[in-house]
């Protein structure tokens, strides 16, 4: 796979030698108009090999290339000649993708010392670029660092590249600092460079910073799900519930809120919200859309809400669809309470029996608890008291022995 890093570097490299091998002969001596220094002397032969060698890099012949430089001797070149011919030996590795090749070859471009001030720190750039090409993090980081200490004017992709060189390495808080240069640096950053300063700031718990950076993904594009996913995500990391909320609505009013598992987490939101109302009714009507599957965690997730909002005869049906779809005796024994929220003892009599008769409940003794609160209710008092007894000798001691003290009193009188 060709590297990131890869096509800026060869470009580079193929204009410097272009713009060096064509006007740098034994014959041109003269200053160039800036005021920079002499042109350095560059024999015929020698710039004949650069020339060819660049002529066929661009044709695409990199073997050919390769074999037009290597007629000369580098150890009888001058320290200019050094630095080209070691320049265009990097550009056809980079070119072959051989990386660590490339990298060789610019350090002997910069140890030779043919190379203005100006021209060794673009090199010094490129051997950062070629270790990153090798996913040589360490080694790349430390060379950007080197170049930006004596940069004159880094520009945003360079505080980019070296954001991403620590963020390979997880080194997270080093990486910040660079990646937000790159992006203030930008009017217009680069959605990459966006989404590793959210990244980095994600990964840092920044979440005050991270909501405009996600605010501005989503206005970029208010289709993504993925961004709306994220702001929503951010709110609720900072404890701000409701507006996570506001934005999970928004998404189901556009119709981006589809699966079963989003559909759900709609509906604990407005649970934790404490609008149980809407989360029972939003749920119930998922339910008739079938945006989510008729089992018994999502009857039960129902009932419950409805419970919440303390309408009770609406949880009924659902908490029974529940028990008749798992069999579950725990489920039963909820459906028992209910009935006593509503006061309907034959009801939650019938339902306390059942989770009995069927075993397997966390907490029999409650069970057996609330059968005799609906039997006592209905003046079954002996029948109670044999609940109440069961109910004493499961854990429910104090409030099974009260109503047996009351049983007793009602009896005596009787």
């Amino acid at each position: 796979m060709t590297s990131p890093w890869h096509k800026p570097l060869r470009i580079v490299l193929l204009v410097l030698c272009a713009l060096l091998a064509s006007g740098a002969s034994a014959a041109d001596k003269k200053k160039g108009g800036d005021g920079q220094r002499e042109a350095p002397e560059i024999g015929a032969a020698v710039g004949k090999s650069i020339n060819d060698a660049i002529e066929l890099l661009n044709a695409k012949n990199p073997a050919g290339a390769k074999a037009a430089i290597g007629k000369l001797k580098l150890d009888n070149l001058s320290p200019y000649e050094r630095s080209r011919v070691e320049q265009i030996m990097a550009a056809i590795d980079n070119d072959a993708e051989n990386f660590a090749g490339a990298a060789k070859h610019l350090a002997a471009a910069l140890d030779a010392g043919g190379l203005s001030a100006d021209e060794a720190l673009q090199v010094k750039f490129q051997v950062a670029q070629l270790y990153l090409a090798q996913e040589k993090w360490k080694e790349g980081t430390a060379a950007l660092e080197e170049w930006f200490k004596v940069a004159p004017s880094p520009n945003a992709s360079a505080y980019y590249m070296l954001a991403m060189a620590y963020y390979q390495q997880n080194d997270y808080a080093h990486a910040l600092a660079p990646a937000e240069k790159a992006v203030q640096a930008s009017d217009k950053p680069q959605p990459n460079w966006v989404q590793l300063l959210l990244a980095l700031y994600l990964h840092l718990e920044k979440w005050d910073k991270a909501v405009p950076l996600v605010t501005y993904q989503v206005r970029a594009a208010p289709q993504d799900k993925a961004g709306w996913q994220q702001l929503a995500s951010v709110y609720g990391q900072q404890q701000q519930h409701d507006r996570a909320l506001v934005i999970t609505e928004l998404m189901d009013y556009a119709g981006m809120v589809g699966e079963q598992e989003e559909t759900l987490r709609v509906a604990d939101q407005l649970l934790y919200a404490k609008i149980p109302y809407r989360a029972a009714t939003y749920l119930t009507q998922a339910l008739e859309q079938k945006r989510v599957k008729a089992d018994a965690a999502v009857y039960q997730k129902i009932a419950n809400a409805w419970l919440a909002a303390r309408e009770y005869s609406k949880a009924v049906e659902p908490m029974q669809r529940a028990f008749d779809l798992s069999n579950d005796a725990n489920i039963g024994a909820r459906i028992s309470e209910i009935h006593l929220q509503r006061n309907d003892w034959p009801a939650a009599e019938a339902a306390a029996n059942k989770a009995l008769a069927k075993g397997g409940l966390k907490n029999p003794g409650s069970v057996a608890l609330n059968l005799g609160i609906a039997l006592y209710n209905q003046n079954k008092l002996d029948e109670a008291r044999s609940a109440f007894e069961k109910a004493a000798q499961s854990g429910e001691r104090q409030y099974a022995r009260a109503y047996l003290q009351a049983i007793a009193t009602r009896q005596g009188n009787s």
